[in-house]
């Protein structure tokens, strides 16, 4: 697999090369950056020796030299799990002129949405000292939770070894409703989720009036975050039961929709009742489940005799998303017919679109 370069706002990494010696050099000889990891600054030839195991590239996993306005700062990496092959473990080492600038974080995420959407791992770990504060609070900021600790016995130890190392995880799923907590304060603000401009509002109204049965049908709004259009089925008489597993969205939703059940789960396996809805609805959310053919099996499981699946997805510039080929054929997989509306106009998303946005009924 293709080991890419990383971009972020400050940052570009890009894969580890020969090229770097001097920076890792001058990084490695650092006694305080190495103080909780080697415990003394490496020679020039240490550093020379290890750089083919530091340059080597499995799986879409290695190591990444950032570079921000100023210049080098600072080494990422990703690496496999010798004992997991769904997990791999991430780390950082930054010069001292990049501390305390929030890099190791940035950075850090980068390469996390890379492990997760890229190479589809499930869990990324990290490992450090228990007295390395710097480094326990990076691992804290990206949202890892302390898993365990273990003391070692270290053949040339260094201050602070007895209380051990720590080990800090992050799961998949921890990691998506981590990105949907941080968007959650902000969701409404755009066009085609908040609803707030009237003629939007409207056309995703009417929409919903042409793709859902009349109410008061029965509607499981899976993915719903933050209730916009639980709240329109809502006053349009529809019983709608909404779910997703972001605990600030249903937060929000239940706040905007007071008297709708919203249950925080993972919406690629909703603990409904089965045989029970009349509609599953969801909108830009198919595309993520890690299998959407799988999350379908699931979905349609909650329906009634006669009941319908409605599916609003993309295929954006950014290259995510599913064409509206591919959804019909994953319905269609079901053994049900499928119908595609292209839904290109302006008036559903606050502007012009130039991508393929559509729905899909079944």
């Amino acid at each position: 697999m293709h080991r890419p370069d990383l971009h972020t706002e400050r940052l570009t990494l890009r894969p580890l090369t020969d090229d770097d010696l001097p920076h890792l050099v001058a990084l490695n000889g650092d006694p305080e950056v190495m103080r909780f990891i080697t415990g003394r600054a490496l020679t020039p030839e240490e550093v020379m020796a290890d750089l083919p195991r530091l340059t080597r590239s499995e799986r879409g996993l290695g190591l990444w030299s950032g570079t921000d306005a100023h210049g080098f700062a600072g080494v990422w990496f990703l690496v496999p799990d010798p004992d997991d092959a769904a997990a791999a473990e991430i780390g950082w080492r930054l010069p001292r002129v990049s501390w305390g600038r929030g890099l190791a974080v940035e950075g850090a995420r980068a390469l996390l949405t890379h492990a997760f959407e890229t190479v589809g791992a499930e869990r990324v770990w990290a490992e450090t000292m228990a007295v390395n504060a710097r480094s326990r609070a990076v691992m804290e900021r990206l949202g890892m939770r302390h898993t365990g600790t273990e003391v070692r016995e270290w053949e040339d130890p260094i201050p602070g070894w007895e209380q051990g190392e720590v080990v800090y995880e992050l799961t998949r799923e921890d990691a998506a409703v981590a990105v949907w907590n941080d968007e959650a304060q902000a969701f409404d603000e755009a066009a085609d989720h908040g609803l707030r401009d009237p003629d939007v509002r409207e056309a995703w109204r009417e929409l919903l009036r042409d793709l859902l049965p009349t109410a008061p049908a029965r509607v499981a709004d899976l993915g719903c975050g933050t209730g916009t259009l639980s709240e329109l089925l809502t006053e349009e008489g529809y019983a709608v039961t909404g779910v997703d597993f972001s605990p600030e969205m249903i937060l929000r939703a239940r706040a905007k929709v007071p008297g709708v059940e919203f249950v925080e789960a993972d919406a690629s396996a909703p603990p409904l009742d089965p045989a029970s809805y009349d509609v599953v609805l969801s909108r830009h959310v198919l595309w993520a489940m890690p299998d959407p053919a799988a999350a379908l099996v699931r979905w349609e499981a909650l329906l009634a005799p006669g009941g319908r699946l409605v599916l609003v997805e993309g295929s954006w510039s950014t290259g995510a998303g599913l064409t509206g080929a591919e959804t019909v054929a994953l319905v269609e997989g079901l053994g049900r017919p499928a119908t595609l509306r292209p839904l290109p106009e302006a008036r559903y998303w606050g502007h012009e679109v130039s991508d393929e946005r559509y729905a899909v009924t079944g």
